[in-house]
């Protein structure tokens, strides 16, 4: 299915190749790669439910924050 937004046009198929590249991703580089190449699309609003790629994205937003969160350890001071 294509997706006509305006003067751009959207593969479902390619945003969804993506979306299961980005889930099988097993290295930071390999999930860089796929991010990358994503930047480059454009997503609607409609693409993003279709696909459910925004629940991918923001499970590794947070997976990123709460590794963050670990790096950052109180220092304590005696």
């Amino acid at each position: 299915m294509t997706i006509h937004y305006g003067d751009k046009v959207v593969s479902e198929e390619h945003i969804q190749y993506l979306k299961e590249e980005l889930d099988d991703a097993k290295t930071v580089s390999n999930m860089i790669s796929v991010l990358e190449a994503l930047d480059q699309v454009f997503v609607s609003l409609e693409m993003l439910e279709k696909t459910r790629i925004g629940v991918t994205l923001t499970r590794l937003t947070r997976r990123a924050e709460s590794g963050e969160k670990r790096e950052r350890k109180p220092i304590v001071l005696l």
